[in-house]
Formats: structure tokens, sequence, C-alpha cells
């Protein structure tokens, strides 16, 4: 007889705002997908809060401990040299999962939190979101609790208002070039909102969304037998149109290569049966690419430079980002935007290094090098054109 595991999870203080806060949604929105889904999830057995769970007598913690669930996490070279019968099972047993959340909607934003009265249900209360949590804990700062929205637009435009403030903190270390980037697609994307809260996708209602489906909360067996499904902590109600599926499916995750990106989508593609649940939505993605990374960037703010100068640039402009921003930033306003930018960037550098807490961030290095590849291959597109 295989042994019982449980595992326990607690939340990180300095990580997370509002660790209590964020446990008990984990908790009511894991029941819900219980009980209207069979989606596999970790059984929960208890769960509090004020527990004195460290050394540190002066300091307590939030608990939650449920069953350990057998596989380990999907491993994206495994799948892309598995026979084909095993990835084609596996596609469509996670498009089955997508599906079932899709169809899980509601009338407005908003997450999942125990009933009061009823432990062992759950009510819609206010959004948690991975995004606001980051900014409450890097700047410290109040933040206004999020309104349960019933209008698609109204949800979308509070996400791009996110993504504004987020890009609004300073970073250490901001090259010209990233920061000009930056300033560039943060604006290109508001003039692409309107049309994109009007996409075909736009149905007035409102889907739960896993918040973090990275292969890592996927667990499989041998055979790629999807064995669980975990971390629940920031599921959230959206609009439809930002139900997207995770990156490393769709070919937006900038950290994987070219070929294997491109491979697991079409074979996602493939493996998505005209009859399938899924077959819907995916066929939208697949067709609305635009309203796809749109809908990538208002969910995962920290991806915006790859994503929009990979998947939406190439798709508006068909000059080299050197020539575009050329012209853009020679507005007064622009440039006065890029200095303030800069400004920000310096200072803060400057405050963490006589603070000793400069460290080189390896993504700012990464992204560098991939804007330059992105750069030096939009440029010879551009000159084969032209020949």
């Amino acid at each position: 007889m295989d042994k019982i595991r449980w595992g326990v999870r607690i939340p990180i203080s300095p990580l997370v705002s509002d660790g209590w806060n964020k446990l008990q949604s984990e908790v009511a929105t894991m029941r819900f997908i219980q009980r209207n889904t069979t989606i596999p999830i970790p059984e929960i057995h208890a769960y509090g809060n004020g527990e004195r769970l460290t050394d540190n007598s002066h300091t307590t913690q939030a608990f939650l401990i449920m069953d350990q669930l057998p596989g380990q996490p999907l491993q994206l070279d495994t799948l892309c040299s598995s026979a084909t019968d095993k990835r084609n099972r596996f596609y469509a047993d996670f498009g089955g999962i997508l599906a079932q959340l899709h169809e899980l909607q509601f009338p407005q934003t908003g997450s999942l939190y125990p009933d009061p009265e009823d432990d062992a249900r759950s009510v819609v209360g206010p959004s948690l979101c991975l995004v606001e949590n980051d900014l409450k804990v890097n700047t410290g700062a109040r933040r206004r609790i999020a309104p349960a929205l019933k209008s698609t637009t109204a949800a979308i435009r509070h996400q791009y208002d996110m993504l504004t403030d987020a890009f609004d903190v300073p970073t250490a270390d901001a090259s010209q070039d990233t920061a000009m980037r930056e300033i560039f697609a943060m604006l290109s994307l508001a003039d692409l909102l309107p049309n994109f809260c009007r996409s075909p996708s736009s149905t007035g209602s409102f889907a739960l969304c896993h918040g973090d489906l990275r292969c890592e909360n996927i667990l499989v067996d041998d055979d790629l037998r999807i064995q669980g499904i975990l971390d629940w902590e920031w599921a959230t109600i959206l609009p439809q149109q930002l139900c997207t599926p995770p990156l490393w499916i769709c070919g937006h995750d900038p950290s994987m290569a070219d070929s294997t990106r491109n491979k697991i989508f079409e074979d996602f593609q493939r493996a998505i049966s005209v009859d399938h649940k899924y077959s819907k939505c995916l066929r939208f993605w697949k067709e609305e690419q635009l309203c796809l990374s749109i809908a990538q960037i208002l969910r995962h703010p920290h991806h915006l430079i790859p994503i929009y100068y990979q998947h939406i640039y190439p798709r508006i402009y068909k000059e080299p980002f050197a020539n575009a921003a050329k012209t853009f930033f020679a507005s007064e306003d622009k440039q006065r935007t890029l200095q303030d930018r800069l400004g920000a960037s310096e200072r803060y550098t400057n405050h963490l290094k006589q603070q000793g807490l400069f460290v080189a961030d390896e993504f700012v290095h990464e992204l560098r090098d991939l804007l330059e590849r992105s750069a030096k291959l939009q440029e010879a597109l551009a000159a084969k054109g032209m020949r």
C-alpha cells in the first residue's frame, strides 16, 4: 500500500503582503475546483492562522496542510522527446483542464474566499493578483483594493493600469535602449486596447484563471498523465479574453528556444480535435495572435519587452525599432519622459550601491542580448524586403 504523504504550505511574510488573505482564497478556490470540475488537485486537510511554526517566538504564521500528490513537475524536454501518442494525450488532457476553467463563469472580477456562514462554500471577494502583491511589497505603498468590475472594458483597463504602475517602479541599471523600448511599448499598447476590448472573444463574461500554470505546477507521471495542478494561490476571475493559455504552451516564454516554442504550440494545436471542448478557445488564440500577445503582457507585465518586440511590433511596424524610435522620441514630452525614467533608475542604482545591495541583474543582460539579436534580425528582414 502506498504511503500517504502530506505537505504544509506557509506564506512567506516578506514576499506576500497579506498571507492569511491569500491562503484563505487558495483554500476556497481549491474547494470550488473540487466541487465543480474533475481537475486533479490536492485534498485539503486543515488550514489556519496565528500559529508559531518557526523558532522566532515573536511571529506567527498561516498554514495549509494538504495531500502531497504523486508525480513530478512537467519537463518540456521530456514532453518534446516523448512518443507522439503520449504527447497528444497530454495536450488533450491539459486542454481539457483549460476548458473546464473557461467554463467556470462569473458576472464580475474578483477572487474566491470562504463563505463566512459556511466555510465549505465559496464567495467572490476582492481580486488577488501577483502583480498587485509585488507592487505592494516592492514599494511599501498602501494600494486601493481593486473593486469588483462587471465591465470587461473596465477590467482590461484595470490590468493596463497595473502594468503602468509596475513600470513606474524604478529599476536598477536601466539602459537607454531598454527605457526607450518600455515607453514605446506601453504607449503602443494603450493605442491597441480599444480594439482589444472589442475583440471577438469579448462576450461580457468572466472566467476563473489559474495564476501560475508554469510547468513546475503541473505534475505528471512517467507516461505524461497529469497527476495534479498545484499553486492556486493567485487564481482570479478575469474577462475571458485575458484567460490565456500559459506562456510555455503558446510560444510566448522568452526563456525557451524558438524551435521548442514553435514545436509545442504546433503540437498542442494538432492534439486538440475539432470536437474538443477547448477547440473554440484555441482557434480564437490561433487566429487572433495579436490579441493573444496583448493578453499575455497584461497577465505577465515582466515579459512586456520580449513579447511586444517579438510578437506585436513586427505586426504593426515594417521599419527597425531604431528608426521608429528616432521619430517617436523627437517629441519633447516623450524625451522628457525618457530622461525622467533614466534619472529615476540612476538614483535607485546609486542608492542600492551605497547600501551595499546592488546586484547585477542577469535577466537584464539576457534581455539586452535578446533585443540586440531581434534588432539585427529586423534589419536583415527589412534589407531583404527592400531588394
